[in-house]
């Protein structure tokens, strides 16, 4: 259904919510022929009959169970996204069907008192001065006194770092220019392995059924140990550790070990060309590269060692390649210059050592899309970064009180 006004493309959804259904029965038939007759299924719409259509004969108008829910594929995936049920899972009991079957959610007093949100509202409205009129006056004093939020967040979520005496934040109405915790300094790896227990930190799966746990006790002594092979080799702030790998823990943990130095991490695929890889890599120069000798994708094995070879011949800043063996036990290494197994490299039993660096240190570097040139880089800094994940899972996803292996808020108290 469309907005009044609203131009129809392939690529946007097909629902948008109206009042008027005569409105959208005009719209359909004239303007865009109809589009739901060719992709609703019967079951999804009722048929109705309008003086304001173009036609006399019925014609599907409103009424779809996924009213006021947008479909997220082109118009052409919209009769899959309703067989499947994509965007309508099953309601638990205290969600109940609203008008135009929209969900209504009810969630329990429980749930809700106990929430990490709740917790954060009565936290920062005692210690923070923020407003107590519901969450709109919560968000209404996070956007006013973002000053006062994201240092409420900062102690809330338990962050571990060196706070300064400088302003929360200088140049406050500059977008680009405003300076966040100019003197405070962190390290994201130290807050992502605050803990070094028994508590389950990644679990891996992948397509051929292997499934592999670490635990945070695990994950950093391997971190530990990948962060000592790269301290001997001179990386430290400043530096860029690059990852032609897959999602494997060795990705984590090599992501992991090079910002515990304050380095920076960058990642592409591995299913990109040589070209792609280089269009990305070579504008930032990576000292280390870690890559896999391989992946699995839809039953085939997919080798990576002769892209990396290739990439290599026109990477010169890359003094040392560290291969994890994923689709084969012991890859040959030979064929490339300054390389070592995942296994081999590195100091086991190093304890991580943690370089604290300021907020806007340089975390991530990713990259858009290409498709209007060479890449461009996105750097994602340290402190932001952190701080944006923990407010995502503290309060907008509910995680619990621990992340992982990072440490637990305090109470609200």
């Amino acid at each position: 259904m469309f907005f009044a006004g609203n131009t129809h493309e392939e690529a946007q959804p097909v629902h948008l919510k109206v009042a008027d259904t005569s409105t959208c029965a005009t719209r359909c038939v004239t303007e865009y022929g109809n589009p739901c007759q060719y992709f609703c299924p019967p079951t999804c719409t009722r048929w109705s009959t309008t003086a304001r259509a173009a036609s006399a004969a019925d014609q599907r108008v409103e009424l779809c169970p996924l009213q006021g829910l947008r479909h997220q594929g082109p118009v052409r995936d919209h009769h899959l996204d309703h067989a499947r049920r994509r965007f309508r899972p099953e309601l638990p009991g205290h969600v109940s069907e609203g008008e135009h079957g929209r969900a209504d959610l009810d969630p329990v007093a429980e749930r809700v008192a106990a929430s990490n949100l709740t917790r954060f509202a009565d936290f920062a409205r005692k210690h923070h001065g923020a407003s107590g009129d519901g969450y709109g006056g919560l968000w209404r004093w996070s956007v006013e006194e973002r000053e006062r939020f994201w240092s409420a967040m900062m102690e809330f979520a338990g962050v571990l770092h060196t706070p300064g005496t400088a302003p929360v934040l200088r140049h406050r109405d500059r977008m680009p220019g405003a300076v966040w915790f100019e003197d405070t300094r962190l390290n994201y790896a130290e807050n992502l392995l605050a803990r070094d227990d028994d508590h389950v930190a990644l679990v891996f799966c992948n397509e051929r059924g292997t499934r592999l746990e670490l635990t945070c006790a695990q994950l950093r002594a391997e971190v530990g140990r990948v962060a000592a092979g790269l301290r001997e080799l001179g990386i430290g702030p400043g530096d860029r550790v690059a990852g032609f790998v897959p999602n494997l823990p060795e990705s984590v943990i090599a992501m992991l070990a090079a910002t515990s130095l304050g380095a920076a991490w960058t990642s592409c695929s591995p299913d990109f060309g040589i070209n792609g890889v280089l269009d990305r890599f070579g504008q930032v120069a990576p000292r280390v590269l870690f890559t896999a000798d391989g992946y699995f994708y839809n039953g085939k094995t997919i080798d990576s060692l002769a892209p990396v070879r290739g990439v290599l011949e026109q990477l010169p800043s890359v003094e040392r390649v560290v291969v994890i063996p994923y689709v084969g036990e012991a890859p040959d290494v030979a064929g490339l210059p300054n390389a070592v197994s995942f296994g081999d490299f590195g100091q086991p039993g190093s304890a991580p050592q943690f370089a604290r660096v300021p907020f806007d240190t340089p975390l991530f570097v990713m990259y858009s899309s290409g498709t209007t040139g060479v890449p461009k880089c996105i750097v994602h800094g340290v402190g932001g970064t952190l701080l944006q994940h923990r407010k995502e899972h503290l309060l907008h996803t509910d995680l619990g009180r621990t992340i992982g292996c990072s440490s637990s808020p305090p109470a609200a108290g």
